[in-house]
């Protein structure tokens, strides 16, 4: 899927939305359907969160090497699509950080 469409997909009647709260310990949302997402991360937290499909997320450290997943940052749309229906894990990236993630099925 192009990341652009995605972006400028439509509201439509059927598009379905995951609330999932973040702190810093891993948060899942048990299994979501295939499809294009958008996320979108609501926190003051500048260094946002890490998403990862399939198992618990961690967060990078500095010198820590490389982590499994993609960071959002706050207040930015991310494509996400997932081709088979799976797990969604996310963690903050920061100690004692707070966030909500939003995540929007729209293909």
């Amino acid at each position: 899927m192009d990341p652009t469409r995605l972006q400028h997909a439509p509201i439509r009647a059927n598009n379905t939305s995951y609330r999932l709260n973040l702190t810093d310990a891993s948060a899942s949302l048990a299994s979501m359907p295939a499809g294009g997402y958008l996320a979108y991360l609501d926190a003051t937290e500048t260094r946002g969160c890490t998403l990862r499909v399939g198992a618990a997320a961690v967060a990078p450290t500095h010198g820590g090497g490389a982590v499994t997943g993609a960071i959002v940052p706050p207040g930015v749309p991310m494509s996400l699509e997932l081709r088979a229906a799976a797990g969604l894990h996310a963690i903050m990236n920061a100690a004692s950080a707070t966030g909500t993630l939003y995540l929007t099925r729209v293909r």
